[in-house]
């Protein structure tokens, strides 16, 4: 058993399956750690990759073997389930090469997924890869130990899986320490005080007072902005922040559009927007992960 330690960098993005496999990977416990801590945009291309391999091998087995199940590929399967619901990940080679799921019961091809689908599903999928590869001697590999750093956890996730999402990740990886940066209020109202800690302008803040069980308005006042910000352009967040919680896209849209004229196109603004852009993506059927 090897910890493992691994960073997921803010520039991370599914925009292809690199399905076909050009060589043979290499399985040994190092490729646990290769890029794992490469400062620059993570793509999963290894994820994919190595899912694609090890079916490919499962399938030659099962041939013999009907009822065989490879161990690494049932880890990834089961830690991808556990986290999305999503269920039977598979290689679909005709017509077209492709991994597909299913969802709620329909298959879907993965590339088809919200953006924060895509995201979450290779982000857990290539932690489940890398905790295999260092813990061949567990019955249970994601019982294996490791620290993960990930940027922006909410990047492109639907404010109610916002709630959930670090929850999911200690269940589904209970010997890891998850250490993670964000902007979200719904993700700071659902974690302890003590498990948080503010950082502005490179200087560490220390902790709030409380947290958990704060809704989105009063993570934003009491946490994110305190006494430093204009009450005015403060309270028009909060209803910001509000609108989005509600699904009310149209009017927080509104709001964006006359607060950004006051006071320009400030960090807080581009992240509304963000957030509407992938809300409405997710409003065609089968979108977003129900929590």
């Amino acid at each position: 058993m090897q910890p493992l330690a691994v960073y997921y960098d803010v520039h991370r993005a599914v925009t292809e399956e690199p399905l076909r496999v050009r060589e043979k990977a290499i399985q040994g416990p190092h490729e646990g750690y290769r890029d794992a801590l490469a400062h620059r945009a993570t793509d999963f291309k290894s994820f994919f990759t190595w899912f694609r391999q090890r079916e490919d091998e499962e399938n030659e087995r099962k041939r013999d073997t009907p009822e065989y199940e490879d161990r690494d590929l049932a880890a990834v399967r089961g830690a991808i389930e556990r986290f999305t619901s999503f269920t039977d990940l598979r290689i679909r080679r005709k017509p077209l090469l492709r991994m597909t799921l299913k969802k709620e019961g329909n298959e879907f091809n993965v590339m088809q997924l919200s953006d924060g689908e895509k995201c979450m599903l290779a982000l857990v999928g290539d932690l489940a890869r890398r905790l295999t590869l260092l813990n061949t001697g567990l019955s249970d590999p994601l019982l294996g130990s490791g620290v993960v750093l990930i940027d922006e956890i909410d990047l492109h996730l639907h404010p109610r899986w916002q709630r959930t999402v670090v929850r999911s990740l200690e269940k589904s990886f209970p010997n890891c320490q998850f250490i993670v940066s964000t902007h979200s209020p719904q993700i700071l109202g659902e974690l302890p005080s003590d498990a948080i800690r503010i950082i502005r302008n490179g200087r560490a803040l220390g902790r709030p007072e409380r947290s958990l069980g704060l809704d989105s308005s009063e993570v934003v006042e009491e946490i994110m902005m305190g006494l430093s910000r204009n009450k005015a352009v403060g309270r028009i967040l909060e209803r910001i922040a509000n609108y989005l919680n509600d699904d009310r896209l149209d009017r927080a849209e509104h709001s964006i559009d006359r607060l950004e004229r006051k006071v320009g196109s400030i960090p807080e603004l581009k992240r509304a927007r963000a957030t509407i852009k992938s809300l409405r993506f997710n409003e065609s059927p089968g979108d977003e992960i129900n929590s």
